[in-house]
């Protein structure tokens, strides 16, 4: 048994046929598009297909996945010559399946039988969750998350990408580095390169024109790529005062010292979030 303090996010690689789980618990990190973001960049880097043209999938979460931080990492993709050609594709939640929706039913099925007492003993639990093919499991920690989202908000303009924007709120397409155009008139197809301009369609048809949008400022900022942390999250009192009682109840030695060592005091930010809504 443990109280929810743990965070995963899920990458499948449709093409390996493998799944990669980036786990970290509250006291490290946040759930937000800058922590999705250092995600993504982590296994590009790491796990590179050697692929020039990437497709993606995700659902249209604003906090995580539908946000500027996104747009931001793509086009930075494309500049850093790690892909030629990224388009990302919005599905619409409740009525798609992601692989990796079976990958996270194999850890809930998992999940029932195990013994978990501290946020490390997931890793085990995920790992163990697929036989036939298992899962890599990435441990991330403070020093991995970076600040996409004040790099991307510097660079880049948000006044097509915020949450409640009417143009991206439809979209469910993006497309960045070369995108396809067709001449309405003769059909031809015709490769274009377009730095620094996402294109964007309202669906998941070839046939719908492109929208699109200039995204780097006139005068980008010169803001580094920071670390997005430096110490460990402040936790809310009543979480701890209910981790630290579960702990003396529950939890066996060693492992209870992980609870009953909790603080309130720190510099690392404001309370836990489920997500920011860039």
């Amino acid at each position: 048994m443990m109280y929810s303090m743990h965070v995963n996010f899920g990458i499948h690689d449709c093409v390996a046929e493998k799944g990669y789980m980036y786990m970290w618990d509250e006291t490290i990190a946040k759930r937000g598009s800058a922590e999705v973001a250092s995600c993504l960049k982590h296994f590009f880097q790491v796990y590179p297909s050697g692929a020039k043209s990437l497709v993606s999938f995700s659902d249209g979460c604003g906090g995580q996945n539908k946000n500027l931080t996104l747009v931001g990492l793509y086009n930075e993709l494309h500049l850093s010559g790690v892909y030629d050609i990224l388009n990302h594709k919005f599905l619409t939640r409740g009525h798609t399946f992601l692989k990796k929706d079976s990958d996270f039913a194999q850890i809930e099925k998992r999940k029932a039988s195990a013994k978990v007492f501290v946020p490390s003993d997931w890793f085990s639990v995920v790992r163990e969750a697929s036989r036939r093919s298992p899962f890599e499991v990435v441990a991330m920690q403070q020093e991995d998350f970076k600040n996409y989202k004040d790099f991307a908000r510097s660079r880049y303009t948000n006044r097509h990408f915020s949450s409640g924007g009417s143009v991206f709120r439809d979209v469910h397409w993006l497309n960045f580095g070369w995108g396809e155009e067709v001449d309405p008139v003769s059909g031809k197809v015709t490769l274009v390169h377009h730095p620094n301009e996402v294109w964007m369609r309202c669906t998941y048809s070839d046939s719908e024109p492109w929208k699109k949008v200039k995204v780097l400022k006139k005068s980008p900022g010169s803001v580094l790529l920071e670390q997005l942390y430096h110490a460990p999250l402040v936790l809310k009192p009543a979480k701890i005062r209910d981790l630290k009682k579960m702990a003396r109840h529950h939890i066996p030695h060693p492992q209870r010292d992980f609870y009953l060592q909790m603080s309130g005091e720190g510099d690392g930010g404001s309370e836990t979030e489920e997500e920011d809504d860039d």
